[in-house]
């Protein structure tokens, strides 16, 4: 059991109690290298194989809720499609499935430009960096350089790096301008930009609060005005009871990050999942997936010898 006593009313809690990040586990494993990291799964799958390679979650029997139809799942990792495969690529497989359909969510996460370098933070370099992601290579200014930049390691926010170099790339030397990649939910600081993603999860707001509240370099990327504004706006959403005001709350200080020149949108993305003719009930949901529990498979249109036999003698009488 888990006692956590709170110091004021915060009903901004659970919903972030139930993301990733707050994962309870044993302090051993939490600055421990990833190989050493062993899941073990719960719920409806336990973990069978997980590898550099392949994951393999396989049907959990002694699950005291709903028994899962599906024996395993399996997620293979291919490393050549690393730079090249969009994440968002979804798909269902049947064996002998020919026809598809497709059934979309408009909105799963953002992409955000981070001008951690308070010397960089203004509308000049806003419309250079936000031309740079555009592709678009006629308003360079060698005034205004860029040296370093961190980005996630996923294949959007590398093209946005990519984009970058190229753009900053012409006006000072190649080897000045330092590129790392980093995890997702990972920062560095002392940089003059950073790529990064906010995912939706179970609700936007939630997210973009815990982003707020999680990046830990406002005080080196912010004046000391702005920071001290900031962290008024995030105690008052804490303690916003009313949800649509709490989202007018956030929606609020996004706004003023981007009026200060110092975080804007480069792209909403959203999500495609392509589904086989014969499975019904596919929609997405918050989550940016879709419910196994609501799926159900159109019987094939070819028949059985005995349903042929049946249908016959029905028809006769």
């Amino acid at each position: 059991m888990v006692e956590i006593h709170l110091s004021a009313p915060d009903p901004f809690f659970t919903q972030l109690l139930c993301r990733a990040e707050t994962a309870i586990m044993p302090k051993q494993f939490v600055f421990a290298n990833e190989s050493h990291f062993k899941a073990i799964g719960s719920g409806p799958f336990s973990l069978a194989v997980n590898s550099n390679k392949l994951v393999r979650l396989q049907r959990f029997s002694q699950y005291n809720r709903t028994s899962v139809l599906v024996e395993k799942i399996e997620f293979w990792i291919h490393e050549n499609w690393a730079e090249r495969k969009k994440c968002y690529q979804n798909f269902f497989f049947l064996n002998d499935s020919l026809k598809v359909y497709e059934t979309a969510c408009d909105y799963v996460g953002s992409f955000y430009c981070l001008i951690a370098n308070k010397q960089l933070q203004n509308q000049k370099v806003k419309q250079n960096l936000a031309a740079a992601f555009l592709g678009n290579q006629t308003q360079a200014d060698t005034q205004y350089s860029v040296y370093t930049i961190s980005h996630e390691n996923n294949r959007e926010c590398r093209e946005y790096a990519k984009q970058l170099f190229s753009y900053f790339g012409n006006s000072h030397a190649p080897q000045t301008l330092k590129m790392k990649e980093v995890k997702f939910g990972q920062f560095l600081d002392g940089l003059d930009v950073s790529i990064l993603g906010v995912r939706k999860e179970d609700n936007k707001y939630t997210s973009l609060f815990a982003f707020l509240k999680l990046y830990p370099y406002w005080a080196s990327a912010l004046s000391f005005t702005q920071h001290d504004h900031l962290q008024q706006q995030i105690a008052a959403i804490r303690i916003e009871a009313d949800v649509l005001r709490q989202q007018a709350l956030i929606s609020h200080v996004m706004t003023w990050l981007e009026q200060q020149h110092i975080l804007f949108e480069i792209k909403c993305e959203g999500l495609t999942l392509t589904v086989p003719e014969q499975i019904q009930g596919v929609e997405i949901n918050a989550n940016g997936w879709c419910n196994f529990s609501k799926l159900w498979i159109k019987p094939s249109k070819e028949k059985s010898g005995v349903t042929s036999s049946m249908e016959s003698l029905i028809a006769k009488y």
